[in-house]
């Protein structure tokens, strides 16, 4: 290997080093600055590569990193937000969800409502189907969620309890009302709250903000292949730095990480 070769190699070397602890450390938060490291790092190969024996090998090194910055790019453009849904929405969607079972007979211990619900019965059915588990009987489901002070501050979808320990839960619908399944003889329905409630429970998750994330942070494969690129581009090199027929192998190098 000659030694304008080895001195190329060298600086590679030292600039790949450089990309990765960048990556690994503080990953690009946008386009522009993801595409700026990929062009800085074709030219400082470009200037490393110099010589008419490695043109072709430096035109395919050239050509696999401007792919590198493109698809970083795109990346980092389409990384989404993520946002929890607003709890005010999924109670109304729980009090919706609940009232799909108007009609259903109460039944002491029913979950199942073709044969029949009891009170928790009902809430454990309708908060499952929305992905959220909780006990299946009211005692236990008073301790579930977070509270809420007061009935002044209750949004649809809490759950209400009355006994303590809880004997009965309903739904808050809003307004004074709930959806429950009262008793034997009664259907499931939306009732006036008969009493204060003894608690109120809050089972929804809260919203929390939307963050904008980089690409790196929003797809850790992207960051890793960022890595593997580089590694496999240095592999090129070694190939490429001694025959041009090196650089017949970049493509495939690449496209494997």
């Amino acid at each position: 290997m000659s030694f304008q070769a080895v001195e190329g190699l060298s600086r590679v070397r030292a600039r790949i080093d450089q990309l990765e602890t960048m990556i690994m450390g503080t990953p690009s938060s946008s386009t522009t600055s993801t595409t700026s490291t990929a062009s800085t790092a074709s030219t400082t190969a470009a200037g490393a590569l110099g010589g008419t024996e490695n043109s072709a090998f430096t035109s395919a090194l050239l050509q696999a990193l401007s792919g590198t910055a493109a698809t970083a790019g795109t990346a980092a453009t389409a990384a989404p937000s993520v946002k929890t849904p607003d709890p005010t929405d999924l109670g109304k969607k729980a009090v919706d969800l609940a009232k799909t079972y108007t009609g259903v007979p109460y039944l002491w211990g029913g979950t199942n409502p073709k044969k029949g619900l009891d009170c928790s019965g009902l809430v454990q059915l309708v908060y499952g189907k929305m992905g959220i588990d909780l006990p299946r009987v009211s005692q236990q489901q008073e301790h579930s969620g977070r509270a809420v002070s007061s009935l002044s501050k209750a949004r649809p979808g809490d759950l209400v309890f009355f006994g303590s320990p809880a004997t009965h839960v309903g739904i808050y619908v809003g307004d004074g009302k709930m959806i429950d399944a009262p008793r034997s003889g009664q259907t499931v329905g939306v009732h006036k709250l008969w009493r204060t409630p003894s608690a109120i429970r809050r089972v929804v998750p809260e919203a929390s903000q939307p963050v904008a994330q980089s690409a790196a942070q929003t797809s850790p494969a992207l960051a890793a292949a960022d890595l593997a690129q580089r590694a496999a581009l240095l592999a090129a090199f070694q190939a490429g730095a001694a025959s041009t027929a090196g650089a017949s192998a970049l493509p495939a190098l690449l496209s494997s990480g």
